[in-house]
């Protein structure tokens, strides 16, 4: 008995003596980025603006998921195995962007310090964001030229500013809310991120691309060094 109490207070020291460590190397699943300042358990979405380009031939979203997730699955910062990616977008066979999530969590940068909205909610309604979408999914930010006509800043979306259709994205010139262009937007100015521009779909422009929701969890060191500590504790108490 008396072992095994020394044993329990040795396990608990280690315990106590990691969490620190635990609570300073948060992260996402895989690795990913973590928010600063969020702890254990608490969610968030990521979001870039692809440094890829592809044209607006497509009426299907998964199209457009298609692309944002290869623009993710290529690089160090987001390629990370059963990490889901979409895009912002609506399409002619599509629901409205704005309903592509519910839930409260808020929005990042993949820097992690640079918050775009308290939640996805919150980017519909009105026309300006709480930071611009300007990091692409290597971490990059896009340079702004402040050029109307710089086709580079220029992203696909469908898309209004409360998050409808809007000149949806379709590849044949017809759209479900009329017109005959799919809508592109211009990522430089916050009162144009998602409504901008309308332009040929055979242009080739970015997309953004949103995670699923994420939940922050400790590194995997330390949650084997917790997990070691645990069965330590058990296998003592069994002898």
């Amino acid at each position: 008995m008396f072992k095994a109490t020394i044993s329990l207070v040795a396990v608990v020291g280690l315990v106590l003596a990691l969490a620190p460590a635990a609570q300073a190397s948060l992260t996402g699943p895989g690795g990913i980025v973590a928010p600063s300042g969020m702890g254990l358990g608490d969610t968030y979405h990521l979001v870039f603006v692809s440094s890829t380009k592809t044209q607006a031939s497509s009426d299907l979203i998964s199209f457009y998921n298609l692309h944002v997730n290869d623009a993710a699955d290529g690089s160090d910062e987001t390629g990370v195995p059963g990490v889901t990616w979409y895009a912002i977008a609506t399409t002619g066979t599509s629901a409205d962007a704005k309903d592509l999530f519910s839930d409260a969590s808020p929005i990042y940068l993949l820097d992690g310090a640079t918050k775009v909205e308290d939640s996805y909610a919150q980017m519909w309604g009105d026309s300006f964001l709480d930071h611009r979408i300007t990091m692409d999914e290597n971490g990059d930010t896009i340079a702004d030229t402040g050029d109307w006509g710089d086709k580079n800043l220029w992203v696909w979306s469908g898309t209004a500013m409360d998050g409808t259709g809007r000149l949806e994205l379709d590849g044949d010139g017809e759209c479900r809310s009329g017109g005959i262009y799919p809508e592109a937007q211009g990522q430089w100015g916050n009162e144009d991120w998602i409504d901008g521009h309308s332009s040929s779909w055979e242009d080739e422009l970015r997309l953004y691309g949103i995670s699923e929701e994420l939940t922050v969890i400790p590194e995997p060191a330390t949650l084997a060094l917790l997990g070691l500590g645990g069965l330590g504790l058990l296998l003592r108490r069994r002898r």
